[in-house]
C-alpha cells in the first residue's frame, strides 16, 4: 500500500498536477461543478484525458475540468492483504463523455477508493 502511494505522488509530480480546486469556473467546451459534501467532493464536467499508459499494472487515472481522479491504482496487493474498499465506476471512460462523480480527496488529487459509496459516471 505504501509503494502504490508513493508511486501516485510521483507520477503526479511528474504530470504536473496542482492543487485542488473547489470552485465553479467554465470554459468554451464545459462547465464544471465542484460541491464538498461531508468530506467527499461531487464533481461534474468533461474528460480531458485518459491516463493508461502502464496498462500492464492496472492503472487508471483521468483528468476531468483539471482534476485528476483515480480510478484504479493497480499493482498487487501482498498475499492475505484485506480487499480494498472501492465506489462504482461506470460508462465509457474517455475523452469528452460527461461524468458525474462523487470522490474523496487524496493528496492532490481525488479517488473512488475508501467508500462504496463513491462513484464515477460517464454518459
Amino acid at each position: 500500500m505504501f509503494r502504490r502511494i508513493i508511486f501516485l505522488c510521483i507520477a503526479l509530480a511528474i504530470a504536473g498536477v496542482g492543487g485542488i480546486w473547489l470552485t465553479t469556473t467554465s470554459s468554451d467546451n464545459a462547465s464544471e461543478e465542484v460541491v464538498v459534501v461531508s468530506g467527499d467532493v461531487e464533481i461534474s464536467g468533461v474528460i480531458d484525458a485518459v491516463h493508461d499508459e502502464r496498462p500492464s499494472d492496472g492503472s487508471l487515472t483521468v483528468l476531468v475540468d483539471g482534476k485528476m481522479i483515480v480510478l484504479e491504482h493497480g499493482g498487487l496487493e501482498p498475499p492475505g492483504s484485506p480487499p480494498e474498499i472501492r465506489g462504482e465506476v461506470s460508462g465509457p471512460v474517455k475523452k469528452g463523455q460527461r461524468v458525474d462523480a462523487r470522490v474523496r480527496p487524496f493528496g492532490t488529487s481525488f479517488t473512488v477508493y475508501g467508500d462504496s459509496g463513491l462513484y464515477f459516471r460517464a454518459k
